[in-house]
């Protein structure tokens, strides 16, 4: 299976810890040091980011996804959703984001298709601790080297203790909405009067719900 990746001495970076502990970060350096590459990850958003962030960088970045293909001439480097990575491409590094996804019913083959089938020398995977069982065992059957990295948290997370009102909410603040049985908050009872904010809606899908992009004021 994946012959290419297999003739290939592939090391396997595994960067794992919480949200806001830098784990990304790391790896998307080893990526704009390359002389090649792909990021990786589960939305189109995200893949905008990268791409945004390695040009701005100096690093000829392409993005690929479902919606959108942006070639820049003599681009070696690609940030995509997970399912439009080549795995005919021989490259230096791949970045592949919120691998904890691998074990997603839905998506999950998307992840191992990358992880076992990749041909790159470099295979930085960021995620959950939780991933790290599952990226050892296919890492093993694969023949790769793996190298683990843990992150701690940059800044600590703290639950309130009591709920926030729509006026206290201001500048940087995020909103999240989540399906349930009490009624929530319409997008313009949080969107209208409060344009000072960054209001992000989502809506679980496993409830069947639809995302809506932030909105900045």
């Amino acid at each position: 299976m994946y012959p290419g990746a297999r003739a290939l001495r592939r090391v396997v970076h595994i960067h794992c810890g919480p949200t806001n502990s830098g784990k990304t970060h790391f790896a998307l350096r080893a990526l704009a040091a390359a002389e090649s590459g792909v990021y990786c990850g589960p939305l189109r958003l995200l893949a905008w980011e990268i791409h945004e962030r390695l040009n701005a960088q100096g690093v000829a970045c392409n993005l690929a996804t479902g919606q959108e293909l942006l070639e820049l001439p003599g681009a070696q480097h690609t940030a995509c959703t997970v399912e439009m990575v080549q795995l005919e491409r021989r490259m230096d590094v791949v970045v592949m984001d919120e691998v904890q996804m691998i074990a997603h019913a839905d998506r999950g083959w998307a992840w191992s298709r990358v992880l076992l089938g990749v041909q790159a020398q470099e295979v930085h995977v960021c995620g959950s601790v939780d991933a790290v069982p599952l990226v050892r065992q296919l890492a093993a059957l694969c023949g790769d080297e793996v190298r683990e990295h843990r992150y701690e948290r940059l800044t600590p997370l703290r639950v309130m203790d009591s709920r926030a009102t729509l006026p206290s909410i201001g500048r940087g603040d995020c909103v999240v909405r989540l399906t349930g049985l009490e009624p929530q908050p319409s997008r313009l009872e949080i969107d209208l009067p409060l344009t000072r904010a960054s209001s992000a809606l989502d809506r679980s899908p496993s409830a069947g719900g639809s995302c809506t992009r932030s909105r900045r004021g």
